[in-house]
């Protein structure tokens, strides 16, 4: 819990914004009457709430209340409004709210993903950069509330990729265990591969859990789908994107309703026929990499696992880690382990890998302060010592990301290499006549 605090060139306080959780930069008014910042009022990490004080009275006010958005960027349009950008399911919208109140406006609907904008109210332009699955990003143009879809292209960066055949992308949406309706993003190999379903399917759980998968460019699902890969990759409760209730759903019950919602995918893909039950593959990174560890070890139907960057054991890892201990390891645990040990043993992957039977790459960095080192270790040896196939791969000087371009670059090969390598004695199902999942939503 923190304060934004605006002050005179004395030192004085003027007002401070005390509302909501983690608020970050202030943003003052043109004016200099009202101080706005983005705040979370659930957890940590909602940013689900647009707060202004007023400097002279001091009031506070939460703008965004009745939205729970996930609130990425904001800006003063002018000394009455506010222009904010935020993810809505798997694309990014452009709001604009007064501070009289009332439903913010719609300036740009979701439909590109972006994390960077600029509104100019007077001329009721937005500029992003924004980008879809199968484009990578660019440089936008557009007018408020014209169709997103027709934006203005500014800059193309990637011109390389111009005539290229790409993968297909495609908002899947299915229903989980519980009847809960859930968003995942799915890739498909590019017509031009000559493959046809049912493909081998590539799970891909995103980071956070505090996170979300979103219609982008992804680097590694395009390259997934020249092998001939489905990418799977679910926004499970847990994420952001989707509302506060969505968002806290799975703390104090990490590798349940998560795990529960990811399985309800891969199970939704099997029976339309996109997937092949006899190659599914899992992998992710960071979050997306615990819940692979503890995937493989509830569930033996997949043929290879990548880990990069995942946590093995949550009791080690919190003494251990930048963060998730004190307030945050209460947020997303709902206790200490002080309090309950046995929690935070039955909630780590490394309490499962004995059952393990997939065959499992580990690559991390050695200099990972969020995920240090030894959990890769820890995955490491206990599929070892199960008598499961495991490779470790560890990366001087890199940190939680792995985002030396040399390093991130190795990353990507041998990902994709383990997977082909393990399917290549698998059999491939029989091609259907008629292709299954194909296009956009």
């Amino acid at each position: 819990t923190g304060r934004v605090v605006a002050v005179d060139r004395q030192g004085r306080e003027l007002a401070a914004l005390a509302e909501g959780r983690v608020p970050e930069r202030p943003l003052m008014s043109p004016d200099g009457r009202h101080m706005a910042a983005v705040a979370s009022t659930v957890g940590l990490s909602a940013r689900d709430g647009l707060f202004v004080v007023d400097v002279e009275t001091g009031r506070t006010r939460n703008l965004t209340a009745g939205l729970e958005p996930t609130i990425f960027a904001a800006d003063w349009l002018d000394d009455r409004s506010l222009s904010f950008l935020a993810l809505r399911g798997t694309a990014w919208a452009v709001y604009r709210v007064g501070l009289d109140g009332g439903e913010p406006e719609l300036l740009m609907e979701p439909y590109w993903s972006t994390l960077g904008y600029t509104a100019d109210g007077p001329s009721g332009l937005v500029a992003f950069a924004g980008g879809r699955g199968h484009a990578p990003q660019s440089l936008f143009v557009h007018s408020f509330g014209a169709d997103p879809a027709g934006a203005r292209p500014l800059l193309t960066p990637n011109p390389w990729l111009d005539g290229r055949a790409l993968a297909r992308t495609q908002v899947l949406r299915y229903r989980s265990f519980d009847g809960t309706p859930i968003e995942a993003m799915l890739t498909l190999p590019p017509l031009a591969a000559g493959v046809a379903p049912p493909f081998p399917l590539v799970v891909v759980p995103h980071g956070g859990p505090d996170g979300a998968s979103f219609d982008d460019f992804d680097l590694a699902a395009q390259l997934f789908a020249q092998e001939g890969f489905a990418t799977l990759a679910p926004n499970f409760r847990g994420g952001l994107g989707y509302g506060n209730a969505f968002y806290a759903a799975n703390r104090g019950r990490i590798g349940d309703v998560d795990y529960r919602d990811i399985m309800a995918g891969v199970d939704h893909a099997v029976r339309a026929g996109i997937a092949d039950p006899d190659r599914l593959l899992v992998g992710g990174s960071s979050f997306g990499g615990t819940m692979t560890s503890w995937i493989i070890g509830h569930d033996t139907r997949f043929r290879a696992a990548v880990v990069v960057s995942g946590v093995s054991d949550y009791v080690s890892r919190y003494a251990t880690s930048d963060v998730n201990r004190g307030e945050a390891a209460r947020w997303e645990f709902g206790r200490l382990p002080v309090e309950d040990l046995d929690f935070f043993v039955r909630s780590s992957p490394l309490a499962y890998l004995s059952r393990a039977t997939t065959p499992t790459l580990i690559l991390h960095g050695e200099e990972d302060a969020r995920v240090p080192v030894g959990q890769a270790w820890e995955t490491y040896r206990m599929l070892r010592d199960a008598g499961v196939e495991a490779e470790l791969v560890l990366y001087p000087g890199a940190g939680h990301d792995i985002s030396s371009p040399r390093q991130a670059a190795d990353v990507l090969r041998r990902w994709v290499g383990w997977y082909r390598d393990h399917l290549a004695a698998v059999p491939a199902a029989p091609r259907r006549t008629g292709e299954t999942g194909g296009g956009r939503e």
